[in-house]
């Protein structure tokens, strides 16, 4: 609870340095350590309020580096138009990350937080410069963040909906309000670590308040697909996923662990058919006991080969467009186009491509395995604007499990967290019985990415 009293970041960092095990393996004791300075707020947005490793208080020895998200929240601040810029710099700005996408991604509903969001991401962004770095810009960035949240309240809160949702609101910028004072001093005394995790906690309570400002939908689903599922929003969903044999994801809290929990955010705002399809499915147990199988590029799962005849319309949303395309791959290298949900994203799902042209298939998904290394021009994959992206990994990346799976791995369950009352059109199938012995699908071939 950031409101509690004054000098809410430094007792944030102590409060998660305390949760470090003492008595934790190595490996899991580094990773803790490495995770003290974050809690994460998996809600309808999926972001982090603090990230990276610091050694402020010596909780870490100096071999630990810093890691910090903020390196990578920077998009939102470039005036030059974004796919222009994506093709014409190897050092672009993408999200490099499943928190910063979905973070730029939430529909543009209140022009007032999207300012603050960009200022705030701007001094991210500056925080970065190798060289002297410049304080009395990324202070102005603050101060008028804090400004906006003081003098605009009412304006701020126009379009959230009365009610719980009101009330969260009113308390998230009262949140932001102390988090951008406390900022707005670290930045006086120019202490980079202090900075570096107050301005993601302050970019994690922007987005939360941009999610609480858009309820539902800018747009109306063509009427053609009307019947079909789809989601509203936002909805969180939890992969738990199982080492096969004799292999293991390591020691996590001094104990070596066979199963992990991957969190997912799938996003309707931009991908309602694509995402209300996959929740539907989630509700309905069809990826609970499925094997993964592993690609040059994708962990692919395919829960149901028998049922490839089914398909869904390949949906992209330009970042520049108001409602996504139907049916239309997007042409990213060469008419400048990007995708508000990009693939180039380490841990992005989307659908494997459907047997017609235009489509995607109703059951397989494949999370993405980006490496930057084997991007094309500005960094971006060479499938981008090809899939249906429809959400991010945003928990069990960091920690390495996403990087150990492989095939004949198992997704024991996937079960909705939050967001399924976003949901329409809902089918009405029973749940099958959950079996990590008798996998379907193991040996399919699909087409997800694969060089």
């Amino acid at each position: 609870n950031y409101l509690s009293t004054a000098g809410s970041i430094d007792r944030h960092i102590m409060s998660k340095v305390a949760t470090v095990t003492p008595g934790a393996a190595p490996a899991s004791r580094a990773v803790a350590i490495r995770r003290a300075c974050r809690s994460t707020t998996f809600a309808q947005n999926g972001s982090r309020d603090c990230e990276g490793s610091q050694t402020v208080f010596q909780v870490a020895t100096r071999g630990i580096a810093a890691i910090s998200m903020t390196a990578l929240l920077s998009f939102g601040a470039v005036d030059t138009e974004p796919a222009m810029a994506a093709l014409s710099n190897p050092n672009t700005r993408l999200p490099r990350n499943g928190v910063a996408a979905l973070r730029r991604a939430v529909p543009s509903v209140n022009t007032d937080a999207g300012e603050i969001q960009g200022r705030l991401e701007e001094a991210a962004y500056l925080l970065r410069i190798p060289q002297r770095k410049p304080w009395g810009t990324m202070g102005d960035d603050v101060k008028s963040s804090l400004g906006i949240v003081r003098d605009r309240r009412a304006k701020l809160l126009e379009t959230v909906p009365p009610g719980e949702a009101k009330t969260t609101a009113e308390a998230t910028i009262a949140e932001l309000d102390q988090l951008l004072t406390e900022l707005g001093d670290i930045a006086g005394s120019q202490d980079v670590e202090r900075f570096d995790i107050g301005v993601a906690m302050a970019l994690d309570a922007t987005s939360r308040l941009r999610v609480l400002q858009a309820p539902g939908l800018p747009f109306d689903v063509p009427r053609r697909y009307d019947s079909l599922p789809r989601l509203t929003g936002r909805a969180t969903v939890d992969l738990t996923v199982r080492k096969n044999g004799p292999d293991t994801f390591g020691f996590v809290n001094g104990e070596e662990t066979k199963t992990a929990m991957l969190r997912v955010i799938v996003d309707g705002y931009n991908a309602p058919l694509t995402a209300g399809n996959f929740i539907d499915k989630v509700h309905n147990g069809q990826y609970d006991g499925i094997r993964i199988k592993r690609s040059e590029t994708a962990l692919i799962v395919d829960p149901s080969p028998d049922d490839r005849d089914q398909n869904l319309p390949l949906e992209v949303k330009p970042i520049d467009d108001y409602e996504p395309r139907y049916r239309s791959p997007l042409n990213v290298m060469g008419a400048e186009e990007l995708p508000t949900l990009p693939l180039s994203v380490n841990g992005s799902l989307a659908m494997a491509r459907g047997i017609e042209d235009g489509t995607s298939s109703a059951t397989q998904f494949f999370v993405y395995q980006f490496d930057k290394r084997s991007a094309g021009l500005g960094g971006l994959a060479f499938e981008e604007g090809e899939f249906s992206v429809f959400g991010y990994v945003v928990k069990g990346e960091e920690e390495g499990f996403l990087s150990q799976l492989t095939t004949g791995d198992t997704i024991v369950s996937a079960k909705i967290v939050e967001g399924y009352d976003r949901l329409l059109n809902a089918t009405t199938r029973s749940a099958p019985p959950v079996s990590v012995e008798g996998p379907t699908g193991a040996d399919a071939v699909v087409k997800a990415p694969t060089e």
